[in-house]
């Protein structure tokens, strides 16, 4: 049995797939959740059968695992729960109904495979922690278009970033926000629509999207962030509502910082 040798504190009894505590060099898991893993040179991680969350900062910076796999007892992935991972390449989860928090498997640049019941994904999906809402968390496929699903309401920091293969993508009315970097270079995109409904555009979102002919942001949107357009050149077009519009003395000498960096033509309707 793989735990015939661990140290256990307050075990429940045999034949029960919970564990309450464990405290020894590899995990610190508490009432059944995962605090912190200890393997810092293992390249396969399995997570201990019977963890039922895996909490936030829990896996964290780890640069030597490659792969790891999460059993049919973990329920719950929190945000940042696995993060930072740098040459972790694939993640293997057993219960296909598990709850994936919004930024849970954030900042691992090299992750190219997740499983989730026994499914190879294209998309991971989370939920937003301040209402529960649906979260594009990042695009893993390899195709050239993209339709996300309806009732995502957030594109998240860095979902599409860095995405070689997609021409095309097209966002539903439902998404109100989209995150710090979600688009960023994604250098071979010609055609992103975006929904109704957007309110927020964070820094750096669409930074180097060089081949988009043309974009028009809905009326809805309130805020755009930073260095947005980075990249944008001439022969692209921007329609922005006229409420971001410079107004006054300095209207020809003064550039907002969401256009920054930015040669696009800018036209306000």
């Amino acid at each position: 049995m793989f735990f015939e040798d661990e140290e256990f504190t307050n075990k429940k009894p045999e034949g029960s797939l919970y564990i309450e505590n464990i405290d020894n060099d590899d995990w610190y898991i508490n009432d059944g959740v995962l605090e912190e893993c200890r393997k810092s040179d293992a390249e396969e991680m399995e997570i201990p059968e019977g963890v039922t969350s895996i909490n936030t900062y829990a896996i964290m910076d780890n640069y030597s695992v490659k792969s790891i796999h999460l059993p049919k007892t973990v329920k719950r992935l929190e945000s940042t729960g696995i993060a930072e991972c740098g040459n972790l390449t694939k993640v293997v989860i057993d219960n296909p109904d598990i709850e994936i928090m919004e930024w849970g498997l954030s900042y691992n640049e090299a992750l190219k495979e997740v499983y989730i019941g026994g499914k190879k994904v294209d998309s991971i999906v989370a939920k937003r922690y301040s209402d529960g809402a649906k979260c594009f968390e990042r695009y893993l496929g390899e195709g050239e278009e993209i339709t996300v699903e309806e009732g995502v309401r957030q594109i998240n920091n860095n979902a599409f970033e860095n995405c070689k293969t997609l021409t095309k993508i097209v966002l539903p009315d439902t998404v109100d926000t989209i995150c710090d970097n979600a688009f960023n270079e994604c250098e071979n995109l010609r055609e992103l629509t975006l929904g109704d409904n957007v309110r927020k555009i964070g820094e750096n979102a669409f930074y180097n999207c060089v081949r988009v002919n043309e974009l028009r942001l809905p009326q809805s949107v309130e805020e755009i962030g930073k260095y947005a357009f980075y990249g944008w050149d001439t022969n692209q077009t921007i329609y922005v509502p006229s409420k971001f519009q410079s107004k006054g003395l300095f209207k020809k000498l003064f550039k907002e910082k969401w256009q920054a960096g930015c040669s696009a033509n800018i036209v306000f309707y």
